[in-house]
């Protein structure tokens, strides 16, 4: 066997040791348990784990979420001896289902969590995934985008927009007009179906979005993002910008936003299109960014802010925390107990939000559409190694952004919030618009980008309005049945967290970065009670290294794997008395990102400074930073704490 598969399979050999000491019936069959799963690898290769028992796990939850075993059985998970159990790992499944196949009433949380640790052990593997995958995510992205319908004529294609009040449907306005003559899929045949109020939907969205207040753009902060941008120049740096569109000109003037000194004016006619970049994920595909233009990217940088700001401020602010899962995670753990709460995901969620919608949501608020507007980026070049045809094309974008616009993130947040109210009206026929009655139903709905909670009476119209609008609600990952929920990295069933840890990298002597996510998992698996899988982990990385790398309850060092020892001793560290600073010192592993600077013109490295606003008597260094790169050393570290 191959040693990445002979390393995954001991992996799994401490995990079914570690179930083995809390199940001890699952001992018996351990044996059986590993022997199939070694099959798998055999015939699969890696792909057995990172994709065929993720999809496993999907199929697991359905059960959860139906409250019993169906039929629609996934790849080894075939009857046990004429039982309704799956052959593979009986003994956790007879924990939480009876023999007739219902979901038990004291189900066993820790088997819940076992059997998902073991289904999603390698789903995050970082890793290149096959040629034939990453050219299926860019046939998606296409078909997606054909698929969409255009902006509103003199609208988001116009130099010049003209925003219009919009009424009837979001997406096509005079529903029947809709009905007869773009035969839409999602309307229902049944003329007795209730159609929704969008004109109470619109009232919302307007009530919502003018409590923001006026945008003064130019008290606007723009600022660059950390990714690269489509027109790069290897002798310049971001703050030197080649391009400025005229149509951002209109809104955004050079000389206010990018320069002090109204002798250069790069506005031209040419607008850089975004470039579509394939980033590594998992085996099973790629994530798909775009990378957006130099100048675009800026001045979405000082809109996020804004939008940010004002949004925290306002009626809904109790329904959004950009900066912070944990509200959401609390909430999904909660709502898993008292089901009074429901957990809803999108696919695709940032392709399939159209220019029409967002128009739809904003359209009370003319100098925030005319803002979005001047920086959205039109067209994405999708480059010839990312299509099966080998050759690149130019798309004219119907969504609103790709991912990759620092505004998608708080515009899709903003207008899935705004539907969430509107199907929690819907549902309790309350059309009370007040601020204080939005935010009465604010507390009721929590949103972070495409993972939306909401009260779970509502969750059925949530799923209607999403889907009616052009969204796609992933049925797979939404739970609102049964006691498992699932939002925001947190999985939990009946108040229990049972969301399992995950091998993002495998050790490699050559990977820095892998040292870093090697011990993070080997935490992971030790504050879950997998201390047997968390030992493995650490065997993984050589003696050499391990001696330098301390235990502790906290990180208190670059490097620290995890204890319950209150003080542990760390005897195994080198140390010795620093007769310069007075103190003891240890001799640690650490981790540095190097990278180099790349200086530009005076005027960038002006714009820069007053952009960055580095504090006074701090050293301070202008320039646009390389990628950075991991370098492993050994450092000598103050033991006090």
């Amino acid at each position: 066997m191959k040693s990445h598969l002979l390393q995954v399979l001991r992996l799994v050999h401490a995990l079914s040791d570690d179930i083995a000491v809390n199940h001890p019936t699952y001992r018996l069959y351990a044996y059986r348990y590993l022997m199939e799963y070694e099959k798998g690898l055999r015939h699969q290769d890696l792909a057995y784990a990172t994709i065929t028992l993720p999809e496993c796990g999907k199929w697991f939850e359905a059960c959860l979420e139906q409250g019993s075993i169906h039929d629609s059985r996934p790849y080894g998970h075939g009857r046990w001896r004429k039982t309704v159990y799956p052959h593979f790992f009986t003994e956790l499944w007879v924990s939480i289902f009876d023999d007739q196949g219902i979901i038990r009433h004291d189900a066993d949380p820790y088997s819940i969590l076992a059997l998902r640790q073991i289904y999603y052990l390698l789903k995050k593997l970082k890793m290149e995934c096959e040629d034939a995958r990453t050219y299926a995510s860019t046939d998606s992205f296409e078909s997606i985008e054909n698929r969409m319908v255009r902006s509103w004529p003199d609208t988001w294609d116009s130099d010049h927009p003209i925003w219009r009040p919009r009424s009837g449907h979001p997406i096509y306005g005079d529903l029947e007009v809709a009905r007869q003559q773009l035969q839409l899929a999602f309307l229902d045949e049944d003329e007795s179906r209730p159609s929704i109020p969008w004109d109470k939907f619109r009232t919302l969205c307007g009530a919502i979005v003018t409590s923001f207040g006026d945008l003064d753009v130019w008290s606007l902060r723009p600022k660059h993002g950390p990714g690269v941008v489509s027109d790069s120049d290897p002798k310049v740096i971001k703050y030197d910008f080649l391009h400025w569109p005229r149509k951002l000109e209109n809104v955004f003037p050079f000389d206010w936003f990018a320069s002090h000194s109204v002798e250069r004016a790069p506005t031209s006619d040419w607008e850089p299109s975004s470039k579509l970049i394939s980033v590594p994920k998992t085996q099973k595909g790629p994530r798909l960014i775009a990378a957006e233009p130099t100048a675009h990217q800026w001045i979405q940088g000082g809109l996020q802010r804004w939008l940010e700001e004002v949004i925290s401020q306002s009626a809904i602010a109790d329904s959004i925390d950009f900066r912070n899962q944990a509200k959401s995670q609390e909430k999904a753990r909660h709502a898993s107990y008292t089901r009074e709460h429901a957990t809803v995901d999108l696919s695709e969620a940032s392709d399939r939000l159209s220019t029409r919608l967002v128009e739809f949501v904003l359209q009370t608020h003319h100098p925030l559409l005319d803002a979005l507007h001047a920086s959205r980026t039109r067209s994405c070049y999708i480059p010839a190694d990312l299509r099966h045809a080998g050759v690149s094309k130019l798309v004219q974008l119907r969504k609103f952004a790709t991912m990759g616009s620092a505004v998608i993130f708080p515009i899709q947040t903003l207008v899935y919030t705004c539907i969430s109210q509107f199907a929690l009206m819907c549902a309790d026929d309350d059309w009370d618009m007040t601020r204080r009655a939005i935010a009465r139903r604010a507390k009721e709905i929590q949103v972070f980008g495409d993972d939306i909670i909401i009260a779970t009476r509502a969750y059925g119209l949530l799923v209607n309005i999403l889907t009616e609008v052009g969204l796609k609600v992933n049925t797979s990952k939404s739970f609102t049945q049964g006691a498992f929920r699932e939002a925001c990295g947190m999985d939990a069933y009946n108040g229990d967290d049972v969301t399992p840890a995950y091998v993002r990298m495998l050790y490699h002597p050559r990977k820095p970065e892998s040292l870093a996510s090697v011990v993070e998992a080997s935490n992971n698996f030790f504050k879950k009670g997998f201390w047997r899988t968390a030992d493995y982990l650490r065997r993984t990385v050589p003696d050499r290294i391990n001696k330098l790398i301390p235990f502790g309850r906290e990180p208190l060092w670059p490097l620290t794997y995890s204890t319950f020892g209150a003080n542990p001793s760390n005897d195994h560290l080198v140390r010795r008395i620093n007769g310069t600073l007075h103190r003891e010192e240890a001799l640690v592993v650490t981790l540095t990102a190097r990278s180099k600077k790349r200086q530009g013109s005076g005027f960038a490295s002006l714009i820069q400074y007053f952009t960055e606003a580095p504090p006074p008597f701090v050293k301070w260094e202008s320039g646009q930073a390389s990628r950075p790169s991991l370098k492993q050393q050994a450092r000598w570290v103050t033991t006090a704490r």
